[in-house]
């Protein structure tokens, strides 16, 4: 078992896969093609959200842009379906960003 703890709590890392039906995450969902990615970006940081036919981003802490359009400010999220690659940027106080992806 790995511990995931470093990951997650570090800035620098962009987006950690935490759950995915593929196994790539510290847990396995039942979810062929899910993913479940958090991250905290310090200020003005990026990530990228897959490609991917729908993603679900939500703002838990803090505030950012999705390429550099709509901002989401805490707790708010946004819906993307076949949006292609997006570029998710932390706001000036950095954020915590849960993102579930599914194909």
């Amino acid at each position: 078992k790995r511990d995931w703890s470093s990951d997650v709590c570090s800035s620098d890392l962009g987006l950690v896969t935490v759950a995915a039906g593929d196994g790539t995450g510290a847990v396995r969902i039942h979810q062929r093609g899910a993913r479940l990615r958090i991250g905290r970006l310090a200020p003005g940081a990026t990530a990228t959200v897959a490609d991917v036919p729908h993603a679900h981003v939500f703002a838990a802490v803090g505030t950012l842009t999705l390429d550099g359009g709509p901002t989401l400010a805490e707790g708010d999220a946004a819906r993307l379906t076949d949006a292609g690659s997006c570029t998710i940027t932390a706001g000036p106080d950095g954020v915590e960003v849960i993102v579930w992806e599914t194909v």
